[in-house]
């Protein structure tokens, strides 16, 4: 008899517990983020998203009609260019220097051309001042969700350190 209550006591530790290890986590709670409707003036468009990204906790700066951050640690340039009852776009890019021995070669040209070729998603150029750049366009009608450009920016990013960002441009750029 003395084995029993051992035995009662051990089941009834698995009935209580068992459901409790059982149950799924409670999900973290996400802070709603509410979408963005940008004004069609471009530099309201950019305050509001400097605000925006702000009040969901991202550094960011704005100079004139451009906002900076790192995102995914690409440092990444977004000009709002928004027009009255037209599509919209983010205009993402990205700049780097030339070592000084491939600043406005043909080789750093070449460089560009290759991994503008590589993938089909950026422009990857060397801009009028010599820096290897490489832009996309998040387009939108008026407003978008912090997932739609997260998603964008996701993209974004992995596409820089997996396609443009290669061994062979980092030999070049800085």
């Amino acid at each position: 008899m003395s084995g029993l209550p051992r035995l009662t006591v051990c089941l009834a530790g698995l009935f209580f517990a068992f459901p409790l290890a059982a149950q799924d986590p409670e999900p973290p709670v996400e802070k709603a983020v509410p979408p963005l409707k940008l004004p069609n003036d471009q530099a309201e468009a950019a305050k509001a998203l400097e605000g925006w990204l702000k009040g969901q906790g991202i550094e960011c700066e704005r100079t004139e009609n451009t906002v900076r951050y790192r995102h995914n640690g690409v440092l990444v340039n977004i000009l709002p260019s928004v027009y009255e009852g037209e599509l919209d776009r983010l205009m993402v890019t990205v700049y780097y220097s030339a070592f000084d021995e491939f600043a406005g070669t043909q080789a750093l040209r070449g460089l560009a051309a290759d991994r503008n070729a590589a993938q089909n998603f950026l422009r990857v150029f060397v801009d009028d001042d010599g820096y290897f750049a490489a832009s996309g366009n998040m387009t939108f009608f008026d407003e978008f969700s912090a997932k739609e450009y997260q998603a964008y920016m996701n993209l974004f990013s992995v596409v820089i350190r997996d396609h443009v960002l290669t061994e062979a441009a980092l030999k070049m750029l800085k």
